[in-house]
Formats: C-alpha cells, structure tokens, sequence
C-alpha cells in the first residue's frame, strides 16, 4: 500500500517534467501543476490515513505525529491524519478478550468480576480503556 503512495508521486513528478519541458505558456502550467498535486495530496492521504488505520499500533503514532507537523506535511494529510488524535476505530470485543486472556494467562473472568467489553471509555493508537472491576 505505501508503494501506491511513493509511485503515484513519482509518475507525478515524471509527468511534471514532461509537461515543462513541452509547455508553451508557463504561468498556465504552474496552475496546472499545482492542481495536479492537490489533487495528488488529497489520494494519497486518504491513501495515508487507511494505512495507518489499518496496521495500527507504531504506524497510527506515526500518523498522529505526521498529522501535527505543519512545518512540512501538505493540508490535506494535516487535516486527514489529525483524526488520528482522538477517533481512532476501537478493537472488537472478541479481539479485546482474545487479547486480554493471551496477556494474563487466563480467563478474564478468573480476574475480573465484572467486564465491559462492548462498551469503551477511550481508544487511542496502542490501547483502549475499559469500564471494569477486580473480583476482590
């Protein structure tokens, strides 16, 4: 997937070349140009974010930091990837289970009394919160 992404500007950055050196009106190209990488800013973004999304964990923190860097990163991935802060998708309850039990070694209901695994309190890039109680 990142190599739709790194490919997709580099045909881009070919095409440019191209295009400067068979324009006849330059100030009309340099509008052109520009078009043409917004609009490659705002695939490959959308293209970012999933990506993230989906491999999760160390790749959601590097979104979310690529996400707050102005300085460098176009528009569009600043206003993409800063979902990333604060409406990350939560894992199933299943998964969240699975995980728990893999963890501590045993069944969750070994430990805790209580349990809320279909509802969260907060999902973030490498952990979620869960409402629950200790058997004492």
């Amino acid at each position: 997937r990142s190599s739709r992404i790194y490919f997709s500007y580099k045909l881009l950055q070919a095409k440019c070349l191209l295009a400067s050196v068979t324009a006849r009106d330059p100030v009309k190209l340099k509008e052109e140009m520009n078009k043409w990488w917004d609009d490659a800013h705002e695939l490959n973004s959308d293209r970012m974010l999933d990506l993230c999304l989906t491999l999760k964990g160390f790749f959601i923190k590097s979104g979310q930091f690529l996400g707050s860097r102005g300085d460098f990163m176009p528009l569009p991935y600043l206003i993409k990837l800063a979902t990333l802060q604060d409406d990350v998708p939560p894992m199933s309850a299943g998964a969240t289970k699975e995980l728990i039990e893999r963890e501590l070694g045993c069944s969750v209901s070994e430990i805790f009394e209580e349990l809320n695994l279909e509802g969260f309190l907060g999902s973030a890039s490498i952990a979620q919160v869960h409402k629950g109680r200790l058997i004492p």
